[in-house]
């Protein structure tokens, strides 16, 4: 039987998750493999009206600077932008 590997590095969706608890405490997280744009999807939830969605393509996730783009400015994006998905590129966030 072949054992099903996850299509990114776990230490790095890891570090993703360990930002997106710190700086979203209160909300729910999930996450899922985005077939389309190749990519993991976050999706944070509080209440029903609250929902923000954070998307890193593999680019972003094979870059080694990963830990300086989850900054001030990822969140601040992620506020902003409401329910509208936030792209995480090696050059920050977009819309």
């Amino acid at each position: 039987m072949t054992e099903l590997r996850p299509p990114f590095d776990e230490a790095k969706l890891a570090l993703i998750r360990d930002f997106l608890r710190e700086h979203f405490p209160a909300h729910n997280r999930r996450e899922s493999f985005d077939f389309e744009r190749t990519a993991q999807r976050f999706t944070l939830e509080r209440g029903s009206y609250n929902r923000h969605s954070l998307i890193v393509p593999r680019e972003t996730l094979d870059d080694e600077d990963l830990f300086f783009l989850l900054n001030d400015q990822l969140v601040d994006a992620l506020k902003l932008a409401g329910a509208m998905p936030v792209i995480l590129t090696r050059q920050g966030p977009r819309y």
